[in-house]
């Protein structure tokens, strides 16, 4: 949606400067990243939206 609402992805992490996670959706075409502090004081978002495509089982 673009930033209007917020999902957590870790409630928290080592700031190592790398992070992986396993992206289960939900589908969008407008999603965006927002790294936080723990006490939200700090924070940063990606500058444009990216697309997430449902999954797609063949056989």
């Amino acid at each position: 949606d673009g930033g209007i609402s917020w999902a957590t992805l870790l409630p928290t992490t080592p700031n190592d400067g790398d992070q992986t996670w396993k992206v289960t959706g939900p589908a969008t075409r407008q999603g965006r990243i927002r790294v936080c502090d723990l006490g939200g004081a700090v924070r940063d978002t990606n500058d444009g939206n990216f697309t997430i495509l449902r999954d797609v089982l063949t056989n």
